[in-house]
């Protein structure tokens, strides 16, 4: 179920995963419902037909991911060529050839008397039990190579990473670099089948095959299932498309209000419009020259909005205008003080502006502040 659901890169080695699951799953289902067909003689041979069909379709498979990985790791071919037609070749055809000619040289004597399996007392059970020990023997031979080159591997490594590590460091990593090959490779490639070969020989043998038999299937999802990269990888890429998905879908639904600042443009406290006009002149959102002067102002009056506006002429006979000229002298610093600093801060209309103006004011011109009234903010 989760090579199939989930979006695993297609490639041989996950087809043959596939048919291996599929073979198995049926063989253990028919397995599990065999007893109900005990009474019936026909019914019997029909499901020791099918149980030795499945169960040897599943060992056809084994013997595929034993040539698949000879081919990778022994022979290191790592050409793209795809021989999944042989793969099916062996792993289906096999199988049905191998019952046909069973089922045709039994003549009637191919279940037992007292379960729905092949009989023990006419040698049909040969017709299982000589294919699968000839698979046994070549995975045998596969994983005995392939644990060989995992040792070499895993000494070289030892050398080249750890220069300074004790020989019993080095054999410690090799032991266990075998001992995860056969732990990984035992389930996938059937081996623990030759304990049910052996148990005729002695009672523990059988207890050791039940065993390690039922757990095959645990063993084979949590390597190949759950431990495995490929799924892993596919998991982790689907967490992250569900997290951008919803991340999106929240951008996209959120309002508007707290997005934007929408307020009607109105006048700061205590300012009537002909100062709000001075104030919308001094402070548009353009890069041009400094503060803006009034074209009626002279050399001399520059030179006063440059100086300290407390420090004022006390010539004789002009006092009745010494709060006149206080006045507009401090008013025309406030106004080049805010034109200087509207236009360094509020070049491109950065958020950066005097809280004493009007945002709207601040950032945009006179003529089209009527046609903004709303300032979006990101």
């Amino acid at each position: 179920m989760l090579f199939t659901v989930l979006d695993i890169p297609k490639s041989d080695r996950t087809s043959i995963h596939k048919n291996l699951f599929i073979a198995l799953i049926c063989a253990q289902v028919i397995l599990l419902c065999s007893g109900s067909a005990i009474h019936n003689k026909v019914a019997c041979t029909l499901v020791a037909a099918l149980l030795h069909l499945f169960f040897m379709a599943a060992f056809s498979w084994m013997l595929v991911e034993g040539l698949l990985l000879w081919s990778k790791v022994v022979a290191v071919n790592l050409s793209e060529d795809r021989h999944m037609k042989y793969y099916y070749l062996i792993g289906w055809g096999l199988p049905v050839l191998i019952v046909t000619i069973t089922l045709a040289s039994a003549s009637g004597k191919y279940s037992a008397d007292g379960y729905c399996w092949l009989s023990v007392q006419t040698g049909v059970i040969w017709g299982f039990a000589g294919p699968v020990i000839f698979i046994i023997m070549v995975n045998i031979l596969v994983l005995t190579r392939v644990v060989v080159i995992t040792i070499s591997t895993a000494k070289r490594r030892s050398i080249l990473l750890a220069m300074g590590a004790s020989p019993v460091e080095q054999a410690y990593e090799q032991i266990r670099a075998a001992v995860k090959a056969v732990l990984v490779l035992l389930p996938i490639l059937g081996l623990t089948w030759l304990f049910g070969i052996l148990v005729p020989f002695s009672i523990v043998m059988a207890y050791i095959f039940i065993i390690l038999n039922s757990l095959q299937g645990l063993f084979i999802f949590l390597i190949y299932g759950v431990y495995n990269t490929e799924v892993r990888s596919t998991v982790n890429r689907i967490k992250e498309r569900r997290k951008a998905l919803n991340f999106s879908n929240c951008a996209s639904s959120r309002p508007s209000s707290s997005m934007t600042s929408s307020r009607p443009t109105s006048l700061p406290l205590g300012t009537g419009p002909s100062q709000e006009e001075e104030t919308n002149n001094l402070s548009t959102c353009s890069s041009g020259p400094g503060p803006a002067q009034s074209p009626a102002q002279s050399p001399a009056q520059e030179e006063a909005q440059t100086t300290d506006p407390l420090a004022l002429p006390s010539a004789p006979g002009k006092n009745e205008n010494l709060s006149t000229h206080t006045s507009n002298a401090t008013q025309k610093h406030k106004k080049v003080a805010v034109g200087l600093e509207v236009d360094t801060v509020s070049v491109g209309c950065g958020l950066h502006v005097p809280l004493d103006l009007e945002f709207s004011a601040s950032c945009f011109p006179l003529g089209s502040r009527t046609n903004h009234h709303l300032v979006h903010l990101d």
